[in-house]
Formats: structure tokens, C-alpha cells, sequence
């Protein structure tokens, strides 16, 4: 799987999982590096990506017939 050792596929699948912002960086035939992305709370608000699941979750355990037509509405733009 992409020229990466035991050792990286292992960090891929669990490290790397664990919590946002974790990577592998392999950069030509080097080692492959943990990183750790952290953001500062500005950043954090900014570069949110998840928070329209979170809602749209948030809005389904309130009111499930709610959140399908919240759904529905968004889903067809024409």
C-alpha cells in the first residue's frame, strides 16, 4: 500500500485515527513522520468542517421529523 512500511500502515490505522489533526507526512523514500496538527480556537472556528454533521445531528435527536425535512429541503438545489 503505497510503499509504506509495517510500521506506517500501523500508525495510518491507529495513531492516526485516534484524534483530529493526526497524520502520517512521508516525504520521498524517508521514514514516515507523526504529526500533529493543532490549531489555535480562531483556527479551530474557522476551519470547522464537521460542524453542519454536528447540527444536522443535534437537530435529528431534537426532532426527528424536523431534521428529515431540514434534510430533504437542502439536499435538491433546483
Amino acid at each position: 500500500m503505497l510503499g509504506l512500511s509495517e510500521a506506517e500502515r500501523a500508525t495510518i490505522g491507529d495513531w492516526a485515527m485516534h484524534a483530529p489533526g493526526r497524520a502520517l507526512w512521508k516525504l520521498d523514500n524517508a521514514p514516515g513522520m507523526q504529526i500533529q496538527t493543532v490549531l489555535s480556537p480562531t483556527e479551530k472556528s474557522i476551519f470547522d468542517t464537521d460542524s453542519g454533521m454536528r447540527a444536522r445531528a443535534r437537530t435529528a435527536a431534537a426532532d426527528p421529523d424536523d431534521a428529515a425535512i431540514t434534510a430533504d429541503a437542502g439536499d435538491d438545489p433546483a
